[in-house]
């Protein structure tokens, strides 16, 4: 988290230098905008050659020095869940197509006496640990990578658990779909035409 830098306050008496400009910090009980142009006034009736006076609220002072962040803010849970879509089609579409490529084993499986749910469970199986395999990988790598990206953090836990399980579970259940869809449809194949697959 990035330390905030040092601040010393000095009042117009007090500071020697020769400055062009000056910043007044005011705090109003009512609307700023009767107060800035009485201010104004006053300004151009003791001073007639300098410019007026600008006028910012401290809330239009926030939002600019804020700005960057507040983007970054807006653009990284977006972002993410572009990533997060990517990896899962990307997901999806490998393990049903190797589900399918084992629509002959299943269809073998099935001729020679196995339940139909038994080559289901077992596709289901070996592809959801896959997916799992895949998912720690990514966990180990999430952890080792989170110190990088901690200076883009305020005030933020870095392993956010609710994050990591939500995206782990997201995966899992794309992984369950992927491989439970064509291993029903291959389940469902007569047979002989299973095996004459390909």
């Amino acid at each position: 988290m990035n330390q905030a830098a040092a601040t010393m306050y000095c009042p117009i008496t007090q500071n020697v230098k020769n400055r062009p400009s000056f910043t007044a910090v005011l705090r109003l009980s009512g609307p700023p905008a009767t107060v800035i142009s009485s201010a104004r006034s006053v300004v151009r009736k003791i001073l007639p050659e300098i410019p007026p006076p600008i006028a910012f609220t401290m809330q239009q002072t926030l939002d600019e020095a804020l700005a960057t962040e507040r983007m970054m803010a807006t653009l990284a849970p977006f972002f993410a869940g572009i990533a997060l879509l990517i990896t899962g089609v990307g997901l999806y579409g490998t393990l049903a197509y190797a589900t399918q490529r084992r629509t002959k084993e299943i269809g073998i499986r099935i001729a020679i006496g196995a339940q139909r749910r038994t080559g289901v469970s077992l596709v289901c199986r070996e592809n959801i640990a896959v997916a799992l395999c895949g998912c720690i990988a990514g966990l180990a790598a999430s952890v080792a990578t989170s110190r990088l990206i901690a200076s883009l953090l305020f005030n933020t836990s870095l392993l956010n658990p609710l994050v990591l399980s939500a995206s782990v579970f997201v995966l899992l259940c794309i992984a369950i779909a992927a491989s439970l869809v064509p291993a029903v449809r291959a389940s469902r194949t007569d047979p002989i035409t299973a095996i004459r697959y390909e």
